[in-house]
């Protein structure tokens, strides 16, 4: 990573697809994660005050850290030799396919998806 500089000048698409996922990632609005870490929290805080104080707290640290590093990446000096501008047309659409589903994914969940989901979800669980 310390060596990935200027991404903004060099591959502006590319660039916010990677801010996308980094907001998606830390499960931040407007994405599905938000809400399950929302309401996670939520009902942690009825019964471990200190402890979801304490995930705050490592969760800030986290984006801090990943903020940090991509800070880096995205308004650094694009180095010599790299070509500005995303090289080709046809790239460009699976990156912009992907944040799509991203973003209807997680608010929308097929039905066959989420049976599958849960069915996974059940196996996974402890039998007692």
């Amino acid at each position: 990573m310390r060596h990935v500089t200027g991404m903004v000048k060099a591959l502006p698409l590319s660039s916010i697809v990677l801010f996308v996922a980094f907001i998606a990632l830390l499960g931040l609005p407007p994405f599905g994660l938000f809400m399950t870490e929302f309401l996670l929290l939520s009902a942690g805080m009825e019964q471990y005050p200190y402890l979801v104080i304490a995930a705050l707290l490592s969760l800030a640290v986290v984006f801090f850290g990943f903020l940090r590093h991509l800070m880096g990446m995205f308004f650094g000096e694009v180095p010599q030799g790299i070509e500005c501008g995303e090289s080709n047309k046809l790239t460009q659409l699976p990156l912009l396919l992907v944040l799509a589903l991203l973003l209807v994914l997680s608010w929308y969940l097929p039905e066959t998806l989420s049976e599958l989901i849960e069915l996974a979800a059940r196996g996974l669980s402890l039998h007692s």
